[in-house]
């Protein structure tokens, strides 16, 4: 009996610091506690069990220490990161500002603005200015020597395959083709190529108020969900989106709605992106692979809100997404299906029709959603306008 109670604390234990660690906004202090919490347990377990000479696997106590020295490494990290040393000259006024050449450089190489750096490494504009002359970096130099023409046609290219692509989307898909340019040239340049479309996008903007929504960090909460726009011709779209960055994790088309069809674009997700802590999906069928998944794995488990789930129309990232998808991506394979029926050329109904459908189209409607993911991925956002959802 009284080894049960100690097991039952220790797993109580445990799971109070996972919620800790889950939960934590990231401060050092907060981090610093909850390893000194780690240190003690790790040492009660090794001292109660070795002097009782209970039978427990040793991996379970390494677990615990190995753990500790790697939060205790993220404390160290945190204290360290982004901290603009002073080195003193020996003279006389405030010591100088140390900033490493390959911060600014990385920094400048990712398209953040000199007022955005020096906010990020708290120390004023001039100061980096002054560093960047000092280093023979420039914050301009990065944009791409492309003359308005040029600009204008590949524009027109992108328009052809996204026809609502705004100034911001615009911008993720010429980023994500290795073309940088200002804002400002965007703007004009669809203005430009496309007068008739920037007039309808405006006219269409509907600000929506939304529930707020609130998550700690990356990897926090994945939204995953299936849509059905193009049912009718036996395809479905499956998607993810981390809740926090509002990253596109995956985003494919398929012929079938199966529990190892979603499975499988999720697990090739977490392979890339990472494990995630919680996984929101609807209560379809087609999602009790992941959510067996999510339960049954070693570092995640029930008890704690690994796999959630509620009404679709609740799942609220994942279908803010999926309007985008719609009309930014798929909405002319839809228009495209039914004109093919109404010209008497497709039956959804007939299975040799179906068959060709999928091999023709399916590739395409996929190189498709990559182009709008990658697009998505170096969007910048609206409250940081060098900052792409792929950089959080």
């Amino acid at each position: 009996m009284a080894e049960q109670q100690v097991v039952e604390f220790i797993r109580g234990t445990l799971l109070r610091l996972i919620r800790q660690i889950e939960n934590s906004s990231g401060g050092i202090d907060n981090l610093d506690g909850i390893s000194y919490r780690l240190d003690w347990l790790y040492n009660s377990m090794a001292r109660y069990f070795g002097g009782q000479g209970q039978d427990v696997d040793e991996q379970v106590i390494t677990l615990v220490g190995n753990t500790n020295d790697i939060l205790r490494q993220n404390v160290q990290n945190v204290s360290h990161s982004y901290s603009v040393a002073r080195v003193s000259t020996g003279g006389r006024g405030r010591p100088k500002l140390n900033i490493p050449q390959d911060q600014l450089q990385f920094l400048v190489e990712r398209g953040f603005t000199i007022p955005e750096i020096s906010r990020m490494l708290s120390t004023s504009v001039r100061t980096i200015e002054r560093r960047l002359h000092d280093f023979g970096l420039s914050a301009t130099e990065n944009y791409s020597h492309i003359d308005d023409e040029s600009l204008d046609r590949i524009i027109q290219e992108i328009l052809r395959d996204f026809p609502s692509f705004g100034y911001r989307r615009m911008t993720g898909a010429l980023t994500s083709r290795g073309i940088k340019v200002q804002q400002v040239r965007i703007r004009e340049a669809m203005r430009r190529v496309n007068p008739e479309g920037v007039l309808l996008r405006a006219l269409a903007i509907n600000t929506v108020n939304r529930r707020k929504y609130q998550v700690y960090g990356p990897l926090a909460l994945w939204h995953v969900d299936g849509n059905h726009k193009l049912i009718r011709w036996r395809i479905v779209i499956h998607g993810g989106i981390d809740g926090y960055s509002r990253m596109i994790v995956f985003l494919k088309a398929n012929p079938n709605n199966t529990a190892a069809t979603v499975f499988g674009v999720f697990v090739r997700a977490v392979e890339r992106f990472g494990l995630p802590s919680r996984v929101r999906t609807d209560k379809g069928g087609e999602n009790v692979d992941i959510a067996r998944y999510m339960l049954s794995h070693p570092l995640r488990g029930p008890d704690r809100g690994s796999h959630l789930t509620g009404r679709s129309v609740h799942n609220q990232r994942i279908e803010r997404l999926w309007r985008d998808v719609f009309y930014g991506c798929t909405h002319t394979f839809y228009t495209l299906f039914g004109c093919m029926e109404d010209c008497g050329i497709l039956d959804p109904s007939n299975e040799a029709h179906l068959y060709a459908l999928h091999y023709v189209f399916l590739p395409r409607i996929n190189k498709q959603l990559t182009e709008f993911v990658n697009a998505h991925a170096r969007a910048p956002t609206s409250h940081l306008s060098s900052f792409g959802f792929q950089d959080f």
